[in-house]
């Protein structure tokens, strides 16, 4: 039996996007979802975020935290799935370290220039239109 490095088991943990703003000392993290259904619900119950998706998320905004650099104990994530039909958008704080977690759609069912404002409209809500 070979036995691997730890490391060369462990997959790369990368975020899709990450901003940062100087003038605020903040960070956002998004992280992008393709999936047909955003919400799960098991055994009929009611629909939720899915389990794996919020703790990626939250993997990556705990993991960049570095108390000598302040901006990364301001960080947000948003995961952000695509639709054609149903938007919503949540809002959540982690009640350990404070920090937010945010969950939005984008229509993929639009015209391209809603779509960016779509985008655009995600960011600037999360607080920071200055990214």
């Amino acid at each position: 039996m070979m036995f691997k490095e730890a490391g060369e088991a462990l997959p790369m943990m990368e975020t899709d996007v990450t901003l940062f703003n100087p003038n605020r000392q903040e960070k956002l993290i998004l992280d992008a979802k393709f999936y047909r259904e955003a919400l799960v619900s098991k055994y009929g119950g009611r629909e939720k975020i899915r389990r794996d998706h919020l703790s990626q998320i939250l993997s990556y905004v705990m993991n960049q935290e570095d108390r000598s650099k302040p901006h990364t104990l301001n960080a947000c994530g948003t995961l952000v799935y695509p639709t054609v039909d149903e938007d919503f958008d949540f809002s959540y704080r982690y009640k350990e370290t404070g920090h937010r977690i945010f969950v939005r759609t984008v229509n993929l069912g639009q015209p391209w220039r809603k779509i960016e404002e779509r985008v655009k409209e995600i960011v600037k809500r999360e607080g920071r239109d200055e990214w």
